[in-house]
């Protein structure tokens, strides 16, 4: 009987008899949030200079709460402190599809807001040397 009972259900799946929602694989709880998805942002063009990677979960509303990498001030112009505030000119997105699908953006004022720019797509990126978004991010936010 329940042989008969799953050939029914799976029949209504593959005539379009039964709806079939997505499914999501959560991560498991020891899986290292950069293995899900990550996002590394340079403080030059084409992705050279100073770097830093942001792994997946931990969201930033205000760039200027994290430490440049490197000791020394951040390349941009006219930036004189050590944070990553205003100072990220390129970036390359990283995703695990295993666990799911998440996004990431970058917007130019800190807690989320103002215009931005959003990475979906495992080798995603962007190179700004001119323009709105030449060093002009202030927050980072995950799932945006």
């Amino acid at each position: 009987m329940l042989h008969r009972g799953l050939s029914a259900v799976v029949l209504g799946i593959v005539l379009g008899w039964l709806p079939v929602a997505p499914v999501m694989v959560a991560a498991a709880p020891n899986t290292p949030p950069c293995s899900i998805a990550s996002l590394t942002v340079w403080e030059d063009t084409s992705f050279t200079g100073d770097s830093k990677t942001f792994c997946y979960g931990t969201n930033v509303p205000d760039l200027r709460n994290i430490a440049h990498t490197q000791s020394g001030i951040c390349s941009a112009f006219l930036k004189f402190d050590d944070n990553w505030n205003d100072c990220i000119s390129s970036a390359r997105y990283y995703e695990n599809l295993t666990y799911g699908n998440p996004n990431v953006c970058l917007w130019i004022n800190p807690n989320y807001g103002g215009s931005g720019v959003r990475f979906v797509s495992s080798g995603d990126s962007g190179s700004w040397g001119t323009g709105i978004y030449a060093d002009s991010f202030s927050s980072l936010q995950w799932n945006c």
